[in-house]
Formats: C-alpha cells, sequence, structure tokens
C-alpha cells in the first residue's frame, strides 16, 4: 500500500495515528496540487487535525479550511492510520492539476517545495531531494541547513542576503539562479521560483526548483559564440578600414607616378625618370608590406583551411576572375556581359562618385588617353545620384565610403529606374578585403575594381567597355 499511494497520479495524505508525534505525509501529486493552489503546510496540518477529530465517522467527509472548501477527501482506514485520497471542490480541477504537476515534474524535472518560516514545517516532494543529491531519509533539511548544504560556497553569501531581504520585505515572487556544491566534481545550475504569502498572520512560502545546468552551459557557449562572433566582426572592420586608410595615399604616390613617368607631352628627363622609378619600386614595395600585414591579421577571423569563396555570376553572366594584390583573387560577375541593346555611336558616358580630390584627379587624368570618354565627376552621393540622373551614363564608378551615402546606397537608388536598364556599375574602393569584396558583389555591383588603382586593368577594362559599347553591348540613354 505504501508504495501505491506515494507513486500515485492523484493527491493523497497518509496519517500514521499510533505514533508520537504524529506523523502524516502527502505524495508528489498532492505536494504539486497544493503549489499550484498556494497552499502551504498549514493546510496539511489543520486537514490532518479535522481527520484526527473526525474519527470514526463515514468513509466519506468534506473537508473545510479558512471558511472556504478546499477538498473533499475519501478516507481509507488501514490498521495503523488512514490514506486521504484528496479530490479538489471543483470537479476533475484535481486529476488536471495532478496530471500537469506529474507531467512537469517527470519530464522537466520540477520540485516542489513549501515552507512555514514561523514554524519551521518543511514539506519536500521527490524530485526536490532528486535535484538537490540529497537522501530522502534526512528529511527536508531546515532554511540554514539548505544554505550550508546545497547552496555553492561561492554564491552562499549573496544567496542568504537575497533570502533575508526578501523575507524580510516579503516578496511576493522572486526568481533566483544558483549553484549546488560539487557533488563527484560537477557543480549543477538550480533556477529557483519562490512565493510568499501571509496567512492568518503567519509568513509561508512555497516555490519550484529546477536543474538548468544543460541550459546554463548553452547559454554559456551562445555567449562565448557571440563574443568570438563580435571579435571578428570588429577585427573585420577595423581591418577594413586600415586597408581603406593605408592604400588611399598609395594610390596617389603610385597613380601620379606612373603618369609623370608615361606624360607624353612632358616627359621627364632620363634623371627625372630615374628618380621617379625609385619612388615607383617604393612605393610597389610598401603597398605588398601592407597588403601582408593585412593579410596575416585577418587569419583568426577566417581559418586557413577555409576555402576561398567564389559567387556564382547570376543568371545570363559569365564569371572572371579579378586578382588582388598579395595573390588573392575573387571570382566577379563579367562587367562586359549585358544584353545585345542598339547600336550608337555616341562617347560612352562614366559618372565617378568620389569624394577624394586626389582620386578624382588620377581618374581624370587616366581616362584623359581615352578621348572616347565622356566623364563626370561628383564628389559625394547626393550629388551623384543628381548627376547620373541628369547625364544617364553607360557606366558609373562609384567610391564606397563617401561622406553623405554610401556608393552601395547610390547604385540602390539608381539601379531599378528604366534608363539605368543596361548601366554597368562598377565599385571604386580601397577596401581590398575578399569578403567586402563578396559583399559589394553581392548586392548587384557588376565589377569590383580595387585601389591603388592598376593602370592596365583599369584601361583595360574601359577598352573593354568602350569596344562593347562600339559593337551595341552597351545602351545609350
Amino acid at each position: 500500500m505504501d508504495g501505491i499511494w506515494r507513486s500515485a497520479p492523484a493527491p493523497a495524505l497518509r496519517v500514521w495515528w499510533h505514533e508520537s508525534p504524529l506523523r502524516w505525509a502527502p505524495n508528489d501529486a498532492a505536494i504539486g496540487w497544493a503549489a499550484a493552489l498556494g497552499l502551504d503546510a498549514g493546510f496539511w496540518l489543520r486537514l490532518v487535525d479535522q481527520v484526527h477529530r473526525q474519527r470514526g465517522l463515514s468513509s466519506a467527509a468534506t473537508f473545510v479550511a479558512d471558511d472556504r472548501p478546499e477538498a473533499n477527501c475519501r478516507r481509507v482506514d488501514l490498521e495503523d492510520g488512514v490514506l486521504l485520497w484528496i479530490e479538489p471542490a471543483v470537479p476533475g480541477l484535481g486529476e488536471s492539476l495532478a496530471e500537469r504537476t506529474l507531467l512537469v515534474a517527470s519530464s522537466i524535472g520540477v520540485g516542489f517545495w513549501s515552507r512555514d518560516l514561523d514554524t519551521g514545517a518543511t514539506l519536500w516532494d521527490t524530485q526536490m531531494y532528486r535535484i538537490h543529491r540529497r537522501d530522502p531519509q534526512a528529511g527536508p533539511p531546515t532554511l540554514r541547513q539548505w544554505l550550508d548544504d546545497h547552496v555553492h560556497p561561492l554564491d552562499h553569501g549573496w544567496m542568504s542576503e537575497r533570502q533575508q531581504r526578501d523575507h524580510a520585505a516579503l516578496e511576493p515572487v522572486s526568481e533566483v539562479t544558483f549553484r549546488s556544491p560539487p557533488h563527484d566534481g560537477e557543480v549543477r545550475w538550480i533556477q529557483a521560483w519562490t512565493r510568499r504569502l501571509r496567512r492568518d498572520g503567519r509568513r509561508l512560502t512555497f516555490g519550484m526548483h529546477l536543474d538548468v545546468t544543460e541550459r546554463q552551459r548553452f547559454d554559456t557557449l551562445a555567449r562565448e559564440k557571440e563574443r568570438a562572433e563580435q571579435a571578428s566582426r570588429d577585427q573585420a572592420a577595423f581591418m577594413a578600414r586600415m586597408s581603406h586608410e593605408l592604400r588611399t595615399p598609395l594610390n596617389a604616390v603610385l597613380g601620379f607616378t606612373r603618369l609623370l613617368t608615361e606624360d607624353p607631352d612632358e616627359p621627364p628627363s632620363a634623371r627625372q625618370a630615374e628618380r621617379l622609378q625609385r619612388v615607383r619600386e617604393a612605393g610597389s614595395r610598401l603597398l605588398a608590406m601592407v597588403d601582408g600585414v593585412l593579410e596575416i591579421a585577418k587569419r583568426p577571423a577566417e581559418p586557413a583551411a577555409e576555402e576561398p569563396v567564389e559567387p556564382a555570376p547570376p543568371p545570363g553572366r559569365t564569371g572572371r576572375p579579378v586578382w588582388l594584390r598579395g595573390g588573392s583573387a575573387v571570382t566577379q560577375p563579367d562587367l562586359f556581359e549585358l544584353p545585345p541593346p542598339a547600336p550608337a555611336a555616341k562617347p560612352l558616358r562614366v559618372v565617378c562618385v568620389e569624394d577624394n580630390d586626389v582620386n578624382m584627379l588620377l581618374v581624370r587624368e587616366l581616362l584623359a588617353l581615352r578621348p572616347e570618354v565622356e566623364l563626370h565627376g561628383a564628389p559625394d552621393g547626393l550629388s551623384g545620384v543628381e548627376l547620373a540622373l541628369r547625364v544617364k551614363p553607360d557606366v558609373l564608378l562609384l567610391d564606397l565610403q563617401l561622406p553623405d551615402i554610401s556608393g552601395q546606397e547610390v547604385m540602390q537608388r539608381l539601379r531599378g529606374q528604366p534608363e539605368f536598364a543596361h548601366s554597368s556599375w562598377v565599385a571604386l574602393s580601397a577596401n581590398a578585403m575578399a569578403e567586402h569584396i563578396r559583399q559589394t558583389l553581392d548586392l548587384g555591383f557588376d565589377a569590383y575594381w580595387t585601389k591603388p588603382i592598376d593602370f592596365a586593368q583599369f584601361l583595360a577594362g574601359i577598352d573593354a567597355l568602350i569596344a562593347r559599347y562600339r559593337q551595341g553591348s552597351v545602351a545609350t540613354a
């Protein structure tokens, strides 16, 4: 009989008459049912008292406490006492609460408890003993025993202060997460919910405990993963900024050195040419060093085993590799594979949006070598949008870091309009980080040309555009 009522899904209370002092115990379903209704240990004491006073009465009785019906109890008389099967006054409520309590307790591992702060009377269900790895034969601990035996030493101080503060203020509800002492070398995390109330002038508490060790481990891993990802994002942003800041002045040094060296109208003397060659070689070595340092610095964020990503060209376009200084390469859509438009004989109209005066001057000097190109320049994104709407260019060279809006936003504002259906979009940037190039191409740019400008690649690209344009591969406005 003892095993049956203890494991029964319905609330039950066992009372032993012949023991001194009088001994009684609710089963787990009864403890869960009482906790769900906010009933404390005093309820069981009142119930036991009424059962004792009604000894000899019918085996079916209704017990009332605090002037409100709480339960109908069916009594089973035993040789050494009585067993009460508890049926809530509302039909069906007991079964529902008991089933729900058992489901939570068995599948999730919730433990229920209650304590009378004035008398010290305490009840634990089976799950509480399991959670705290306490021998049920020892019975539920006192509040001091619980702190000493079942709270980690590192949490003991603040937990003790928290309990004293909450009990003094009689906070209605509180929630804490704490560690249990090591057991076989393992520390478990416990989440506790506590409800406090006053009844008949007495301070009562009851609540639930749940072992959340696995969730705590998952949260810790998630936080570590987020920190690692944030560090990677911060590193990528820093490297992109460094790439831009270091390569931009090198673009001017190498670009204008070459323009001076190859100027057909004002060619340098032999001595000047030798000096310019020295500057150019030094600039090239510095650029290689910058790229090498940036490549090494980004390795923790991009594991060495990871293969370079080569995004597939959009439908209707082929792919061609654009090589970056330092040996890395990104496959991007071919700038010149466009839908065949009607032939035209006008110059190739190019709008270049660039806020750096030196870079804009370098582009002007380069495109001056191509009389077939009609260049229009804008110093920021908004004026670039206005200029493009007025000029309706065939090609847009867009710096990505502009003082007002980004080059990406310039493209997004213009690309959907019919007059730009056959325009080509080229990102022109000192940010040579491969991931940034991939992201930019994914936004819809047709090509990504890096700074310092490679004269041969830049002019080859322009020449290809001119040739395709003359053959009718680039639409006119």
